[in-house]
């Protein structure tokens, strides 16, 4: 009788890292609002940093000490370009997370997720309602507007999620009612603006 000797599904390597830190850039169009999850805040300023500050603010760059592949941070953001100045046709949005660890065998390691989007400025005079396209186009019939491109890509799941961390961060500091009606107030706005 013979005996396979154990080995982890990660091959003997722990999936682990350590001592990891996390920076995030941006472009100048938003800022860094702060971050709710395992994470303290390095306090490193910059320009990107916003004055509005959720969860661990006031900086752009957070020490997560050690991580793995269940760990996760939300991030949030500032828009900084007023309404009255419409970006130009074309301007693109840019975000970098910069997440610099020692991995289980001992080396650092950087990676870069750089991700680019385009901004959406509604034409003059559209306010939010937009011609209906043609008949059968889209799955859309005569009689439905078409929606604009950020009610198209919307994610109302990782809004609800984060939501769903904020309200969790302001009950440490608040009262809960108070944290409630905060929470009833923002999901009728959410639900007003992006809602069918």
């Amino acid at each position: 009788r013979t005996f396979e000797p154990d080995v982890p599904e990660d091959g003997g390597k722990m999936q682990m890292a350590f001592g990891a830190t996390l920076e995030v850039l941006t472009s100048r169009e938003f800022k860094v609002s702060g971050a709710i999850g395992p994470v303290t805040s390095l306090g490193k300023k910059g320009p990107n940093v916003s004055d509005l500050e959720v969860g661990k603010g006031g900086t752009n760059a957070w020490s997560l000490g050690g991580v793995d592949p269940g760990t996760t941070v939300a991030i949030y953001f500032d828009i900084t370009n007023p309404g009255t100045s419409p970006l130009p046709e074309g301007k693109r949005r840019f975000i970098q997370f910069l997440t610099k660890y020692q991995h289980a065998n001992g080396r650092t390691r950087l990676r870069a997720t750089t991700l680019c989007g385009p901004w959406y400025n509604p034409p003059p005079g559209e306010g939010e309602k937009r011609a209906p396209p043609q008949p059968g186009v889209n799955g859309y019939n005569g009689n439905m507007e078409q929606p604009s491109p950020v009610k198209m890509s919307f994610d109302q799941e990782a809004a609800a999620v984060l939501l769903a961390r904020v309200a969790v961060d302001r009950t440490g500091s608040e009262d809960v009612a108070d944290v409630l009606r905060w929470v009833d107030r923002s999901l009728i706005r959410l639900c007003s603006k992006f809602a069918d």
